[in-house]
């Protein structure tokens, strides 16, 4: 089931609460460690979600936050391209198992051997 419009707001008003906190834009993690911050949500909820982020965004930007604001997925796909070698990952999916697709993947974006 798509989230209600109730949910929506809930989830944004959440979001930017936790986007806009001092934990959050001072990096704090629990024990020093790099903090993690995941919005789950649902496939169906995608299109959606992506509306929500441009308001979340340009709601931040209203209150004085900077935003950067990196798509990992196309940064992945574009990576991929500039390689050379997405064509071939796309040509070998299908009959990789998931595990060894998720190595090479992570193999070929690893951010400091690649950025």
């Amino acid at each position: 089931m798509v989230g209600t419009k109730t949910d929506r707001r809930a989830r944004a008003e959440h979001l930017f609460r936790v986007v806009s906190s001092d934990r959050f834009l001072q990096k704090q993690g629990l024990g020093n460690e790099v903090p993690f911050f995941i919005c789950a949500f649902d496939a169906e909820d995608g299109l959606s979600l992506g509306e929500d982020r441009e308001d979340l965004i340009a709601r931040l930007s209203h209150a004085g936050v900077r935003v950067l604001d990196i798509d990992l997925y196309d940064l992945s796909i574009r990576i991929l391209e500039d390689r050379g070698i997405f064509e071939q990952i796309l040509e070998v999916e299908a009959e990789t198992e998931k595990a060894e697709l998720k190595e090479l993947l992570q193999g070929v974006l690893d951010p400091q051997a690649h950025l």
